[in-house]
């Protein structure tokens, strides 16, 4: 069997069993985390037979640890959102997220291979990886949210962990200097601490909590963007004017949330 017939296998079956599983059973609170944890484990495990065993150090939060994070945040969606809509909504949720994970899988390996050969698609595979960083970070996020009897607040102090993690992936992959990770998670943590405030005098509705979590996915992917220039030193004028606007849009959906 083949690298692809097998990422096929993990990428939909596996998921497919695994989404049947939230469906049919009726666990809740810690069982349902602990399952999910489970199954985490589980597809990080296969990810790394799938290759071959064979990870360089730092890929085993790099590389193996992307695709389990979304996958978490699948099944946190699915459990609490999706799987309560009409079923051809379910079904086309679900194939994208297949699909995208199928290919998730198949970027990981690139860029994991390119640490031990030359691999002509290894900048494709930065760029492809960076949109399902903040793909993934916008939708573990996402995740948090949608868990019912959860404050606001916490889930912003869960936020600020998935930010360290998911950007901690992005350095380790690009190979950027510490020093910017440090500068990238005081400037999250202090963003965090303004949008914690505003939850916690009500300025925030927080039926209207998707629109903060776009914000924060907007700002980590200005980050991301940051974080590339001061090591690069290159950044063209088009990412310096979506520096700006996205800057205007994170202020336009807070205050849109209060609404």
């Amino acid at each position: 069997m083949g690298f692809r017939s097998k990422n096929a296998l993990i990428s939909f079956i596996f998921i497919f069993l695994c989404l049947v599983f939230l469906s049919i059973s009726r666990i809740s609170g810690f069982v349902l985390y602990g399952t999910i944890l489970f199954m985490m484990l589980v597809y990080y495990f296969m990810i790394y037979w799938l290759f071959n065993f064979d990870v360089y150090p730092q890929g085993f939060i790099s590389i193996l640890l992307l695709p389990t994070l979304t996958l978490a945040s699948y099944l946190l969606i699915y459990f609490n959102f999706i799987k309560e809509l009409p079923i051809i909504y379910v079904v086309f949720f679900t194939l994208t997220f297949m699909v995208m994970q199928y290919y998730l899988v198949l970027t990981q390996n690139i860029l994991n291979l390119s640490t031990f050969t030359n691999v002509g698609l290894s900048q494709a595979a930065l760029v492809s990886n960076s949109f399902y960083t903040i793909l993934g970070f916008f939708l573990l996020n996402l995740s948090i949210f949608l868990i019912p009897n959860l404050h606001s607040p916490f889930k912003i102090v869960i936020g600020v962990i998935i930010f360290v993690i998911f950007y901690f992936i992005f350095v380790i992959i690009n190979k950027i200097e510490f020093v910017q990770f440090i500068f990238g998670v005081f400037f999250y943590g202090s963003v965090s601490i303004i949008y914690l405030v505003l939850f916690l005098i009500g300025y925030i509705n927080p039926l209207n909590s998707l629109l903060i979590v776009i914000s924060l996915a907007v700002i980590f992917r200005g980050l991301t963007v940051i974080a590339l220039y001061s090591f690069r030193k290159v950044i063209s004028v088009f990412d310096f004017i979506q520096i700006i606007f996205e800057s205007a849009l994170v202020a336009f959906l807070v205050y849109m949330s209060s609404i």
